[in-house]
């Protein structure tokens, strides 16, 4: 799994400390070649190394522990980054973002549990700190804890109004407690307070969108400009118009996505069904064809396939595609009555 600090952010002391730590490292890199080709043999980080050696020299010293957790991190190595982690949180238990970059690589691995009980330690020892109670929200939600979730995100609320992450968290609250007008006033506070967030940005175009309200296509188009690296925001806005019954503006969008992601199968798999509800058969072969090229276990587009050969007269393609599509989803019933009725004409 790839290990990030997504929502953790290192304050600048700490990215100051690992600055020194870097240049420490690189001198001491340089001191001789023998050096140099032990640590490449042994493909442990110089700086890993050289903290592992100041270390060695001064054992009971925090910092160093957090700095080494944070190479770890760098290197994906999970395991060894919770060991240091821990180990400057028993040193020194007064460091939030000791408990942070613990918890944070918890939860990144899967292991939300363990990031509740370490965030549960921290907040014990620092009752105050709002970071702490956010993150500690975050890891009960993962766990089904909402109402302890919901209690923390309250209190952070509470104490620091223009924190964005805890709105956002709440939001998530309130969706699924089926609180549609709750879970958009808090996204919509997100947005505002920070205009580049963009988890909150979608979410809220989704919550407009479960509605049928046409607000959903302002964010899904401001969310789409936060992050034009991601078809995430123009495949949502493609499908509310799909939906929606504004075929020619889903057409429209659809091609546009598919410029910026000629890979998407689901783009061409939803195009080709548009046409062949518009009786374009030529046209909705082609896209079932091309996303069945993008994914050769893609059932459903067999099945389109096949309704589309079988209707253009071509009874023994339509036959293999949807012996196809039983073979890639035996469950699709779709394709197993098609294939009966075919065969018993």
């Amino acid at each position: 799994m790839n290990l990030s600090f997504s929502s953790f952010r290192l304050s600048w002391w700490w990215c100051f400390l690992l600055s020194v730590v870097l240049l420490g490292s690189c001198r001491n890199g340089n001191s001789t070649a023998e050096q140099g080709d032990s640590e490449a043999a042994s493909n442990v980080p110089p700086q890993i190394k050289n903290l592992t050696e100041q270390i060695s020299k001064d054992s009971s010293n925090a910092t160093l522990y957090f700095a080494r957790g944070a190479m770890y991190v760098q290197s994906n190595d999970a395991t060894s980054a919770t060991k240091d982690f821990v180990k400057a949180i028993r040193l020194d238990s007064m460091q939030a973002n000791y408990y942070l970059a613990a918890a944070e690589v918890y939860f990144n691995s899967g292991l939300a549990p363990q990031s509740v009980l370490i965030l549960e330690r921290g907040e014990r020892n620092l009752p105050t700190d709002l970071r702490l109670k956010t993150e500690l929200a975050k890891s009960y939600y993962a766990v089904q804890k909402y109402a302890e979730a919901k209690q923390r995100l309250d209190a952070v609320i509470i104490a620091d109004s223009q924190n964005p992450t805890a709105y956002f968290w709440r939001a998530m609250f309130y969706k699924d407690q089926e609180k549609s007008v709750e879970a958009i006033q808090d996204l919509q506070k997100a947005v505002e307070i920070d205009p580049q967030y963009y988890q909150a940005m979608m979410m809220l175009a989704q919550m407009y969108a479960r509605k049928g309200d046409t607000k959903a296509l302002e964010y899904f188009d401001k969310a789409a400009k936060l992050d034009s690296t991601s078809s995430e925001a123009m495949y949502a806005k493609s499908m509310f118009l799909q939906e929606n019954g504004k075929l020619d503006q889903a057409i429209a969008n659809y091609q546009k996505l598919i410029e910026q992601d000629p890979q998407n199968k689901d783009a061409f798999y939803n195009l080709g069904y548009i046409y062949y509800n518009q009786n374009e058969l030529k046209k909705a072969y082609q896209h079932f064809d091309l996303a069945t090229k993008m994914d050769p276990v893609f059932a459903k587009a067999y099945y389109m396939r096949g309704l589309c050969a079988e209707k253009m007269g071509k009874a023994n393609e339509a036959k293999s595609d949807y012996n196809k599509a039983i073979t890639f989803d035996e469950n699709l019933q779709l394709a197993k009555d098609a294939l009966q009725k075919l065969e018993g004409k």
